[in-house]
């Protein structure tokens, strides 16, 4: 775990996949499943990778983890069909881990159903994410949510996110600065009186005519830092 947390933080994305693709194999309920997954997520980088990761898991239909692996990259691609099609084939073994509970909370909120996303949001908390990461993913999908009815509330969890964000080895990067753009657009929306949702750099639901671009963001399932465990006491 030390040696995988460490790489990570240098961007040494395949002896991560390399370390830890027999572990979370073999124990789909490792808390090592998201750093795995983030290492991956890092080394598809345009539709060529993309269609690739399709065509390993189509070819291994029988091999949950490359089923969940394209499940992610296809969301963050707003390709909702194969992706929920690739999870489907991934739940009997990886269904109750905590990043797939914010998988499939991301994929509810991009179809508009917002009570789906915070009713999978919860379960992740009770299921206790184990790593900053996802108690960042965790805020700021949650954040997202609050946006569409209170914006004072979005503000609190984004600012709280950004707090997280800004403790990671690499979290000057770009996290903290879609954070910090976000929580700077929801107080000219409370100091305007402007109506939910506020407009401004978020992310979902993708595609939103409400939805601002940010310059060199990383709009990935994971960002880019250290993973520490045990910090939901924040929740």
């Amino acid at each position: 775990a030390v040696r995988a947390t460490l790489l990570l933080a240098a961007d040494h994305n395949q002896p991560v996949v390399d370390l830890l693709e027999t572990l979370v194999t073999h124990a789909p309920s490792s808390n090592l499943l998201g750093p795995y997954i983030e290492a991956r997520m890092r080394l598809i980088t345009g539709e060529g990778e993309l269609a690739g990761v399709g065509e390993v898991s189509d070819a291994e239909i029988g091999d949950p983890l490359q089923a969940l692996v394209a499940a992610f990259a296809h969301q963050r691609e707003a390709k909702e069909e194969a992706a929920r099609r690739y999870l489907e084939r991934a739940g009997a073994t990886y269904g109750s881990h905590p990043v797939v509970a914010l998988l499939k909370a991301r994929l509810a909120f991009d179809r508009g159903d917002r009570a789906s996303a915070q009713r999978l949001l919860d379960e992740s908390v009770a299921r206790d994410l184990p790593d900053l990461r996802g108690a960042i993913d965790l805020l700021a999908l949650r954040g997202e949510l609050l946006r569409w009815t209170d914006h004072a509330a979005a503000k609190a969890t984004l600012r709280k996110a950004m707090l997280l964000a800004a403790r990671e080895v690499q979290g000057v990067g770009s996290s903290v600065e879609r954070l910090k753009a976000q929580v700077a657009a929801l107080e000219e929306c409370i100091e305007d009186g402007s109506r939910p949702p506020c407009d401004g750099p978020f992310v979902h639901p993708l595609g939103h005519s409400g939805n601002a671009s940010l310059s060199g963001a990383d709009d990935g399932v994971f960002g880019n830092g250290l993973i520490i465990f045990g910090v939901l006491v924040l929740f």
